[in-house]
C-alpha cells in the first residue's frame, strides 16, 4: 500500500477511535447500551459542516461547537435512559439516531438528501486539503480522547461506573448516588461522538445521511466489543482492525472496494461471534482499576498484601487493630439520641405501612434500635423482615409512618443518603459486583462520594488522591477482618459463596457506618465461615456498633443478640430476649418449633441444626 493509503487508514482509524472510546466509556464502564453513537455524531457533524460552510466559522471552533451539541443532546437523552431497562435504552438510541438523521434531512440549510459539502478547511494556520494534512490533527484528537477515557476509567469515578454496570443497587447501598454519575458518562460520551462526527465530516468533505446510519453505529460498537470492553486500549485496537482489514483485502488480496466492503461485513460478523463465544471480554481482557493495582503493588512490597494469594494467619490482636482502623469516624453523643439515664435509641420507626396493590407487606411497624446493641429480627417466610430493612434504609418509600436515625427524620430518603447519615445494610442475595475484584467491591463501601467528583479531580487532584488512598487503606483493613486480604485482585465472581458473603460483610464494615443492618449474613455458608461471621458480628458489637440482624439460624440469634423482635404477617408481634420469646408457647408453636428454652448458650456455634421452619428465607 502507498503512503497515501496508509495515511487514509490512520486518519479513519483515529476518527473511529474517538467514536469507539466514547462508546466504551458508556458501555464498557457504565453498562449503558447506547448502541448508535452516530446519533450524536450526526448532530455534531451537520452543525459543524453548516457553521464552516455557510458561516465560515473556523474549523477548530466548529468542531468545538459540535462537541457541545453532541454533549447537550446526550444530556437530554440521559434523563429518560436512566429510567429504562437495557432493551429500551437500545431502542431509545436507535430511535434517536433515526429521528435526528430524519430531521436533518428535512432542513434545507443542511442540504437535504444530498448533504452538505465542506471546503476551505484549516486549523491553526494549516490548510486541511489533503489526506496527510489531516493526519496530525486526527491523531492528536484520538490520543486526547484515549487519555481522557483512561483518566476517567482509572479513577474512583471509573470504579463507581463499573459498579453501576454490575449492580446499581449495591452501589447506591454503599453510599453513592447513581444519577449524576450515569448522566455525566452519557454526556461525555455523546460529546466525544459529536466531535468524532465533525472530524469525519471535515475529513470526507461532506455531511451526508449515509455517514451516520445504523450500520455505521453497529460497526463502532463492534470495534469496542472486539477490542475489549472496559479497556482504554481495546477500542483503539478494534478501530485499527476495522479500518485495516478492508484495505488489506483490496491492496493485498486484489479485491475491488465493493467486494472487500462486503467481505468486511462477513469477516467482522464472524469475528464478533467468535469473540462472544471464545473470548467474551474481547482481545484485551478487563483489568482491575489502576488505582487498585498500584495500591496492591505498593502494599505487597510493604508486606501487608500478597499479590500471589499466599495463605496468611491473622491473630486476634490484628483483628482488633483492624477493627479500630475501620471504626466509625463520627460518633454521635448520647444527647443526640436520647435523654440521660434512658436507653439511647439510634433508630426508631413509627407506624410504617406499605402495600403493593392489595397486598399489605408492612402493617404498622413500630420499632426501636438501642445504641450499641445487637438486636435480632426473626419470623417466618413472608413475615416482612426484608421489607422492614427496605423501609428503614430508603430502598422503598413507606405509604405512611416515619423513620428517625440519630434524631433526624430520614423517611423516604434515598438509600445512599441514609448511608451518609450513618446506617448501611447488607442483602440476602449478597449483591456484589461480580465483574470487579474483591478490593474494588470493598472500596465501594470505603470510598467517599466526593472523591468521584470530576470537578474536584480537575481542581484538587492531590486531595482526591489522598482520599482514595485512605479509602483503600480502610478497604484493606476490612478485608483483613474477614481474612480475604490475600485475594485483593481476585474477581468477586470467582469466589465461593461463603467468601462472597465475607466480601459483602467487609464492604458494609468499610463504610464506617455506626448502624449496620445485616440480612442473613451467615445463611448458606459453611461451618467455618459461619463461625467467623458470628465472631466478627460479636466483635463489632463490642466495639460499639449498633446492629440489626436478620438470621434464620436461631442459635446465631441466641448467641449474639441482646434482644429479639418477632415479625409475622407484616407486623411486630413480640419483642424481648431470646429466652422470653422461645418460652412463649404460642410463638414456640408457630415459629420456634422444638427449640429448648432451657438449653445452655453455646457461643460460636452457628453451625448447629436449625429448628423446624427456620430455614426459609424472607
Amino acid at each position: 500500500m502507498t503512503g497515501e493509503v496508509w495515511a487514509d487508514v490512520a486518519n479513519l482509524a483515529a476518527i473511529f477511535t474517538i467514536y469507539a472510546t466514547a462508546v466504551n466509556l458508556l458501555i464498557g464502564w457504565a453498562g449503558i447500551p447506547a448502541v448508535v453513537p452516530t446519533a450524536f455524531g450526526a448532530a455534531g457533524g451537520y452543525v459543524a459542516a453548516w457553521l464552516a460552510s455557510a458561516h465560515h466559522v473556523s474549523t477548530p471552533l466548529a468542531a468545538l461547537v459540535a462537541l457541545v451539541v453532541g454533549g447537550l443532546i446526550g444530556f437530554i437523552l440521559s434523563g429518560p435512559s436512566l429510567r429504562l431497562t437495557i432493551e429500551y435504552v437500545i431502542l431509545l438510541t436507535v430511535a434517536a439516531a433515526t429521528v435526528i438523521v430524519g430531521v436533518i434531512q428535512n432542513i434545507a440549510a443542511f442540504g437535504g438528501q444530498a448533504g452538505l459539502y465542506v471546503t476551505h478547511l484549516s486549523a491553526f494556520g494549516v490548510k486541511l486539503d489533503s489526506v496527510k494534512s489531516f493526519l496530525p490533527f486526527t491523531i492528536v484528537l484520538a490520543v486526547l480522547s484515549y487519555l481522557l477515557v483512561r483518566w476517567l476509567g482509572g479513577s474512583m469515578y471509573g470504579v463507581v461506573l463499573k459498579g453501576l454496570r454490575e449492580d446499581e443497587l449495591a452501589v447506591r447501598a454503599s453510599g453513592f448516588g447513581t444519577t449524576r454519575a450515569k448522566m455525566t458518562a452519557f454526556t461525555i460520551s455523546a460529546a466525544m461522538s459529536g466531535l468524532a462526527g465533525a472530524i469525519y465530516v471535515f475529513y470526507s468533505a461532506v455531511a451526508s445521511p449515509g455517514a451516520f446510519g445504523f450500520n455505521q453505529g453497529v460497526l463502532i460498537v463492534t470495534m469496542v466489543i472486539v477490542g475489549g470492553l472496559g479497556r482504554p486500549l481495546g477500542p483503539v485496537i478494534g478501530a485499527i482492525l476495522v479500518e485495516l482489514v478492508p484495505r488489506l483485502l483490496q491492496h493485498v488480496g486484489g479485491l475491488s472496494a465493493t467486494v472487500s466492503a462486503q467481505l468486511q461485513q462477513v469477516a467482522f460478523g464472524a469475528a464478533l461471534i467468535a469473540v462472544m463465544l471464545l473470548r467474551p471480554a474481547g482481545i484485551l481482557a478487563e483489568l482491575p482499576s489502576p488505582i487498585v493495582r498500584r495500591f496492591v503493588k505498593k502494599a505487597a512490597k510493604q508486606g501487608r498484601l500478597d499479590e500471589n494469594d499466599l495463605a496468611k494467619n491473622v491473630t486476634d490482636t490484628e483483628v482488633q487493630a483492624d477493627l479500630a482502623e475501620v471504626a466509625p469516624t463520627e460518633v454521635h453523643t448520647l444527647d443526640e439520641v436520647g435523654s440521660e439515664g434512658q436507653p439511647p435509641m439510634v433508630l426508631t420507626a413509627r407506624s410504617l405501612r406499605k402495600k403493593f396493590g392489595g397486598l399489605v407487606v408492612a402493617d404498622g411497624f413500630d420499632f426501636d434500635l438501642p445504641a450499641g446493641q445487637i438486636v435480632g429480627l426473626v419470623g417466618p417466610n413472608g413475615a416482612g423482615k426484608t421489607t422492614l430493612f427496605n423501609l428503614l434504609t430508603g430502598a422503598i418509600r413507606p405509604d405512611s409512618g416515619a423513620v428517625s436515625l440519630f434524631g433526624t427524620d430520614i423517611t423516604g430518603r434515598q438509600i445512599n443518603k441514609v448511608v451518609e447519615q450513618g446506617m448501611v445494610r447488607s442483602f440476602q442475595d449478597v449483591r456484589l459486583s461480580y465483574g470487579l475484584t474483591v478490593l474494588e467491591n470493598v472500596l465501594l463501601g470505603a470510598a467517599e462520594p466526593k472523591s468521584t467528583s470530576l470537578w474536584r479531580m480537575i481542581v484538587a487532584p492531590a486531595a482526591v488522591r489522598r482520599e482514595v488512598s485512605a479509602s483503600l487503606g480502610r478497604a484493606v483493613a476490612a478485608l483483613e477482618l474477614v481474612k480475604l486480604h490475600t485475594k485483593p485482585l481476585e474477581l468477586a465472581g470467582n469466589l465461593s459463596f461463603g467468601e462472597q458473603k465475607l466480601v459483602a460483610l467487609a464492604r458494609v464494615i468499610a463504610t464506617d457506618a455506626q448502624v449496620l443492618l445485616l440480612d442473613e449474613p451467615a445463611a448458606g455458608v459453611g461451618t467455618d465461615i459461619a463461625r467467623s461471621i458470628l465472631t466478627l458480628i460479636s466483635d463489632l458489637g463490642k466495639q460499639g456498633r449498633t446492629i440489626l440482624l436478620v438470621e434464620h439460624n436461631l442459635e446465631v440469634v441466641r448467641d449474639v443478640a441482646t434482644s429479639v423482635y418477632f415479625l409475622e404477617a407484616g407486623t411486630i408481634r413480640a419483642h424481648g430476649s431470646y429466652e422470653e420469646l422461645t418460652s412463649n408457647p404460642e410463638l414456640a408453636a408457630s415459629y420456634f418449633g422444638t427449640v429448648a428454652t432451657d438449653a445452655p448458650p453455646r457461643p460460636n456455634s452457628p453451625d448447629s441444626s436449625l429448628p423446624v421452619g427456620a430455614k426459609v428465607n424472607d
